[in-house]
C-alpha cells in the first residue's frame, strides 16, 4: 500500500467509467480543462491534484443522467479506498474510536470534505451525528458529493464492524433530485431527509461503544501516527502549489516565467519542476489553468479580440493562444464567446 496515494484518483477512474461506458458520455468532456489525457486516466496508479480532482468532479456531476449514480459508487468505497487511514479506523477499539480518527484525518480523503461529530438527540433518543461539508461549488455537485460519502461512509462503518449498522436517519441540505427514494432507503434503511440546516449522518449513540472485531491498538496506534505524517505532507504540499499560484495571480510584471517563479521561491528551475512534479502537477500546468480562467473572464466581459488576449495572457501569437484555449475548452475562442 502506498501511503500517499489518493484513493480518489480510482474512484474518479470508476466514475468517468461509468458515464462513458454506461451513459455515452464523451471522455473529452469529463477530462475538460484538467490537464488528463483518456490515456492517462487508465493508468491504474494515477494520482490527482486536488484541482483536477474538484473539475472532474464537478463535469460527472453536471453530465451525470444516472440519479444513483452517488451512491452506489459511493457503497463501493471501503476500507481499502480510504488507504491507511482505513486501516487505522479498522484496527480500533470501538467505532467511536474509528469515527474520530475519520474526523481527525478527513483531509487525507479529500480537502474539500469536513466531518464533525456532535452528540444531540433525535425524536427523543440519543444519538451522534457526523456532520458533512464539502467544498462543491453547485447544489448538484454539492449533492453528487455527499450522497457519494454518505454511501461510502456506510460501508466503511459496516465493514469495521463487521455487522449491518443501519442509520437512524440522513439529512441533507440539498434538496430532493429524484422522485423514488427506494434505492436509498434500500441501502440505509433509514428515513431521508432533504433542505435540512445541516448535512448529517445520524446513528444510535450505543453504537459508538461497540468493540470491534479487528481491534489491534498498537497497530492501529503506527497507522495513525502514518496518517499524521501523511497529513502534514499534504499540508506542506498543498501549500506550495498554492503559493506559486498565487503568485503566477499577483505578479504585476505580466505572466512570470518559471525561471521567475523559482527565484521567488528560493529554489533552482531543476528544484521547482521536480517538487511540482511530485505533487502531480507542473508549473505549465498551473500557468495554463491561469491563463484558461483569464481567457474565459476577457472574453466574456470584454472586446478585446484574440490577438490582444493572447498578448495579455503572454503566448507568443494568437494561434497558440487559439489552440490552448481549444484543448482546455474544447472549443475556440470566438465558439466559447458565440455560446456565451
Amino acid at each position: 500500500m502506498n501511503p500517499e496515494a489518493l484513493w480518489y484518483g480510482h474512484e474518479i477512474q470508476q466514475l468517468v467509467k461509468a458515464l462513458t461506458e454506461q451513459q455515452g458520455v464523451d471522455v473529452a468532456l469529463l477530462l475538460a480543462s484538467t490537464g488528463i489525457s483518456a490515456e492517462l486516466l487508465q493508468d491504474p496508479s494515477l494520482r490527482l491534484s486536488i484541482e483536477q480532482e474538484g473539475k472532474i468532479y464537478g463535469q460527472v456531476a453536471k453530465y451525470n443522467r444516472d440519479p444513483y449514480l452517488a451512491i452506489e459508487q459511493g457503497k463501493r468505497l471501503g476500507v481499502n479506498h480510504y488507504g491507511v487511514l482505513g486501516q487505522a479506523m479498522l484496527g480500533a477499539n470501538t467505532l467511536r474510536e474509528a469515527l474520530l480518527l475519520m474526523q481527525k484525518y478527513s483531509s487525507i480523503i479529500s480537502w474539500a470534505m469536513s466531518m464533525q461529530l456532535r452528540y444531540e438527540t433525535y425524536n427523543g433518543e440519543d444519538v451522534v451525528s457526523i456532520a458533512l461539508q464539502t467544498g462543491a461549488a453547485t447544489e448538484k455537485n454539492v449533492a453528487f458529493e455527499l450522497e457519494n460519502i454518505i454511501a461510502s461512509v456506510h460501508t466503511i462503518i459496516n465493514q469495521i464492524v463487521l455487522a449491518p449498522v443501519n442509520f437512524t436517519a440522513i439529512q441533507l441540505t440539498t434538496k430532493q433530485y429524484v422522485d423514488n427514494l427506494q434505492p436509498y432507503q434500500q441501502l440505509f434503511k433509514c428515513a431521508i431527509e432533504f433542505n435540512a440546516k445541516t448535512t448529517k449522518i445520524i446513528i444510535n449513540r450505543a453504537l459508538l461503544r461497540k468493540r470491534l472485531p479487528y481491534a489491534a491498538p498498537e497497530l492501529s496506534e503506527l497507522r495513525v501516527q502514518l496518517c499524521q505524517k501523511v497529513l502534514d505532507s499534504y499540508h506542506q504540499q498543498h501549500g506550495l502549489v498554492n503559493a506559486v499560484r498565487k503568485y503566477i495571480e499577483d505578479s504585476q510584471q505580466g505572466v512570470p516565467t518559471i525561471k521567475q517563479a523559482a527565484e521567488q521561491f528560493h529554489r533552482s528551475e531543476r528544484t521547482l519542476r521536480r517538487q511540482l512534479t511530485e505533487l502531480n502537477t507542473s508549473y505549465q500546468q498551473l500557468l495554463d489553468g491561469y491563463r484558461y480562467e483569464q481567457a474565459k473572464q476577457h472574453l466574456g466581459n470584454s472586446s478585446y479580440n484574440t490577438e490582444t488576449i493572447a498578448k495579455l495572457l503572454g503566448f507568443s501569437d494568437s494561434r497558440s493562444f487559439r489552440k490552448a484555449f481549444k484543448r482546455y475548452s474544447g472549443k475556440t475562442p470566438s465558439e466559447f464567446r458565440k455560446h456565451l
